[in-house]
This record gives structure tokens, C-alpha cells and sequence, in this order.
């Protein structure tokens, strides 16, 4: 067995190990804290320890943490911080590097200045919580154990090869994201999301599944960052106007999007998302005639009002064709003498274009002077009819943006 002071002459001299793995450490509170080191070597901290140590303003290169270890460090500076199957507490510290795996313990708290945070490789004994913390970057990887993170901000959180089992916990609660969040050949599953901000982060999805999370009070998507997200993912240049080539389309993500915002009750961003999903379909379809009449669809909904989004859009178009058809119905009228005077005669009764557009309008209230039917003429009126009344529907869609 080894004392506090052994401990301390270990970590002052040069040496890395310390026949760590059976060496037991018994504490003496009137030993601790360990205050003022400054250690220049990489140290190993694998042993066994009957109590807690406590380290204060102290300094250290790389440390590894391990066996059951149970270390409590406070106003430290770390370059490097590995742990694994031990205990750890870092209450205003600042540090490079921490990279935690197997059953390791660790507590964040209050730490100003992170620049990486790895999870990886835990059972569903491990625990990890962390609160008032400022990242620079959090990985989370093949890791199963619980993980609580509160009140705190990252530039980017990224769930690489993740996939979380039903009886662990994982919690984040305003969280704010200010670069990006990755979710990359992951498996999120009811991880719970609680009044973060993803707002200002792009978003980069590959080949992963997370419309099963929880997201409650998020602040969500700033289009622009969501578009410059999509731009990257397609391998598109954000600086060169000209496109790329698609590399890979962002259907499923829409899609997973489009879900999660229905799950919020948020329906602005549902349509969004729902366009966004339809139109990346629409470039996936092939060229086949039993897709024909889905690609009719989708292109008819998309230069329409775009899927739900716009009402002015159809509107336009409504007046556009009322003008056109307008010209050619009163044109195939009998006693007309060609499109030049179809247009005259159009324009000397140009205030029955309001009558047209009225999809229940009387054929007999627009007919000109000396003018008759024709077979030609009720048959453009009927299209017209068609299209101003699919044009309507379509207005009143999109009008219903805001309303469930």
C-alpha cells in the first residue's frame, strides 16, 4: 500500500508508470487537497484507490485515468485527459482533450473552456453528466451508457457510429449549437432533447436515424445554415455559383425532418421540411412511364404553390392563364377573324377577364359582339376551368400554412 505522499513524488518525478495496476492508495484527508503541481510528464493513474483524491490549481501534460481510480480535479489545466473504469470530477478546469471510455464515471462542472469532448465504447453502467460546460467539440461515439449534458454550449456535437440500447438514459437540456450537428451511421433512438437551440448549427446527415428522439422547446432550423448544410452534403462548392452534381440527396433526412416537426406540433417547418423531402424525391424519380403520373404530381405541386409553401404563387398563374385562355376563348368565338382581332375584341372587353376568372362564370356573359359559340370555345373554356380551380385549391392550401 501506498500513501498520498507516495502519490505526490510519483507525479513530480519523470516517471510515466508506477506498477499502477496493483498498487492500492490509501487517502488521509489531512493529505488532501493536492495543491499547486505542475506536471510536465505524461502520468498513468491506474490503481487502486480507497477514497477520493482531490487535486487544486494544478497543472498536468497527459493523464491517463483508470482501475478504480476516483479523482475530483478543481481549477486545473489539462492537456490531455484519457479515462477508463474509474471516477473523475473536473469542476472549473480547462482542457484540450478528455477522451472517456469503458465504465468511466465523469462529472463536468462549471468548466469554462473544453476544446474536445470523445465518448466512446461505455456500458450501461457508465455515467456522464455535465453542466454550465463551454465545448469547443463533443463526440459521441459506440457509446451505452448514460449521458446527461445541461446548460451548456458546443460548436459542434457530432453522433458518429452511435446507436443507443432502450435502458440507458441520454439527456441533453439547453444546449445550445453554434457550427454544426452531425448524425453519422447513428442510431439516436429516444434520446431526449429538451429547450436547445439549433438554430445557428448546420446540419449534416449521413445514413442515420433520429425522428424517434424527444425534441421538446427547440429552437430550430435557420434556413440559411440548413441550405449551406445541404450544399456541403451534395459536395456543392458555397462559394462557386455554378451546381455540382448531386453526390448523395437529402430525401431521407427531409423526410426524418418532416416527422420530427409534426411530432413538435410545428407546422411552418413540416411543410418546409415536406417541400424539401418532395421536390429531392422529384430528382430521384427515373424516367419511367409507370412513374409518369408520380412526376406529374410532384412537378404540378412544386411550380404550384411549391409543395404548401407559397400563395402568391398560384395567384400569379391564375392571372397569367386568365389572360391566355381569355385570348383564346373569345379568339375561337364565331365572328372572329383571326388572333389579332381575337386580342382587339379581348382588349376592347378586358373587364370581362374578371368575369373569366370566376370558375363559375356564365360562357354566356362573356361572348362579344356579333360573336357565337363554338365547340373550340367551350372546350378551352372547360380547361380553363380545370386549371383556375386546381390554382384555387391550391391558394387555399398554402393559405392553411399556419393552421393545423
Amino acid at each position: 500500500m501506498k500513501s498520498i505522499k507516495d502519490l505526490i513524488a510519483y507525479l513530480k518525478s519523470p516517471d510515466q508508470d508506477w506498477g499502477h495496476n496493483n498498487e492500492t492508495v490509501v487517502i488521509d484527508e489531512k493529505d488532501l487537497p493536492i495543491k499547486g503541481l505542475n506536471i510536465k510528464a505524461n502520468k498513468n493513474l491506474q490503481f487502486n484507490c480507497r477514497g477520493d483524491i482531490k487535486f487544486l490549481d494544478c497543472n498536468f501534460k497527459d493523464l491517463i485515468i483508470g482501475n478504480n481510480v476516483s479523482i475530483e480535479l478543481e481549477n486545473c489545466q489539462l492537456n490531455k485527459l484519457n479515462a477508463a473504469n474509474g471516477w473523475l470530477k473536473l469542476v472549473h478546469c480547462e482542457v484540450d482533450q478528455i477522451h472517456a471510455t469503458s465504465n468511466t464515471g465523469l462529472n463536468l462542472h462549471f468548466c469554462p473552456n473544453i476544446k474536445t469532448l470523445r465518448v466512446y465504447l461505455g456500458t450501461d453502467y457508465s455515467k456522464v453528466y455535465i453542466e454550465n460546460c463551454v465545448f469547443e467539440n463533443i463526440f459521441i461515439g459506440a457509446y451505452n451508457g448514460n449521458f446527461d449534458l445541461e446548460k451548456s454550449t458546443t460548436k459542434n456535437l457530432h453522433f458518429e457510429n452511435y446507436n443507443k440500447i432502450e435502458k440507458t438514459k441520454v439527456t441533453f437540456i439547453k444546449l445550445k449549437i453554434s457550427q454544426s450537428l452531425l448524425f453519422q451511421n447513428s442510431n439516436i433512438g429516444s434520446t431526449e432533447f429538451h429547450s436547445c437551440d439549433f438554430s445557428s448549427c448546420e446540419h449534416i446527415i449521413e445514413n442515420s436515424i433520429y425522428d424517434k428522439a424527444s425534441y421538446i422547446d427547440i429552437l430550430w432550423f435557420n434556413k440559411i445554415y440548413f441550405e449551406r448544410s445541404e450544399k456541403k452534403q451534395r459536395g456543392e462548392s458555397l462559394n462557386i455559383p455554378h451546381r455540382t452534381p448531386y453526390k448523395r440527396e437529402f430525401y431521407e433526412a427531409y423526410r426524418m425532418y418532416k416527422l420530427i416537426m409534426s411530432s413538435c406540433k410545428n407546422r411552418p417547418d413540416e411543410i418546409y421540411f415536406k417541400a424539401k423531402e418532395y421536390n429531392a424525391k422529384l430528382r430521384q424519380l427515373p424516367w419511367r412511364f409507370n412513374l409518369l403520373a408520380d412526376r406529374i404530381i410532384l412537378t404540378l405541386n412544386k411550380y404550384s404553390n411549391n409543395h404548401g409553401q407559397y400563395w402568391f404563387i398560384p395567384v400569379l398563374w391564375m392571372f397569367l392563364f386568365s389572360i391566355l385562355f381569355y385570348i383564346f376563348f373569345v379568339w375561337s368565338l364565331s365572328g372572329t377573324n383571326g388572333l389579332n382581332d381575337g386580342i382587339s375584341q379581348m382588349w376592347v372587353n378586358r373587364v370581362n377577364i374578371f368575369l373569366f376568372i370566376n370558375p363559375t362564370h356564365n360562357v354566356d356573359s362573356l361572348l362579344v359582339s356579333n360573336a357565337k359559340l363554338t365547340s373550340n370555345a367551350i372546350f378551352i373554356d372547360w380547361c380553363f376551368r380545370l386549371i383556375s380551380a386546381y390554382l384555387i385549391f391550391q391558394t387555399i392550401t398554402a393559405f392553411r400554412k399556419y393552421k393545423e
